[in-house]
């Protein structure tokens, strides 16, 4: 994670609940507490050959004009 404390407390966060469990998810459009910037979060579960869910991808990405 960029910034290492962008991770803190993950498994309590909406996207990370919704992607664990086999969901995609989209975020609305929120001003982040790190950069004071308008962003919105994108998740996804990542699933072994089996179909297995082993862990969740996360990403921000900034919006600008």
């Amino acid at each position: 994670s960029l910034p290492p404390a962008g991770i803190a407390n993950a498994g309590l966060r909406e996207w990370f609940q919704e992607a664990i469990k086999g969901r995609f998810y989209i975020s609305p459009v929120y001003v982040s507490a790190i950069s004071r910037k308008p962003c919105l979060t994108l998740a996804l579960p990542i699933k072994s050959n089996q179909g297995e869910i082993i862990g969740v991808l996360g990403i921000d990405l900034k919006i600008s004009a």
